[in-house]
């Protein structure tokens, strides 16, 4: 079976503008002395030193609360992926954190066009 993880950094890197990136590994980040923070996959527009969109796996309420507190001092979207539920949790600067589950499509602002099939990221 294939990491929903790993499906969706398949479908980023097919889906996203080529003046992004999208990683090809899980990193963690060094912000300064103080900020650390890991994530799964990350998506960068080319041509800043920010993050468009960082996924991260969830784990526990606590810690994924404290992942999108630190990351969204540096990204623009936090996406927190639940193999269990079959969901992915996206939280923005700009509005109210959405639920998508699977039978939607997981959509960017930060990343025009996108269109991402969420059923088939958990088959």
């Amino acid at each position: 079976m294939i990491d929903p993880i790993e499906r969706l950094r398949a479908e980023l890197v097919s889906q996203v503008p080529r003046h992004f990136r999208v990683t090809a590994k899980s990193t963690q980040y060094y912000m300064d002395e103080d900020t650390a923070a890991f994530c799964a996959i990350d998506v960068q527009p080319g041509a800043s030193h920010g993050f468009g969109i960082v996924v991260v796996p969830c784990r526990d309420e606590r810690r994924d609360a404290l992942m999108i507190r630190v990351w969204h001092g540096f990204a623009d979207e936090v996406w927190l992926v639940d193999p269990v539920e079959r969901t992915i949790l996206v939280t923005r600067h700009d509005g109210e954190p959405s639920l998508v589950r699977a039978g939607e499509t997981l959509g960017s602002g930060s990343v025009p066009g996108l269109a991402i099939d969420v059923a088939a990221l958990f088959a």
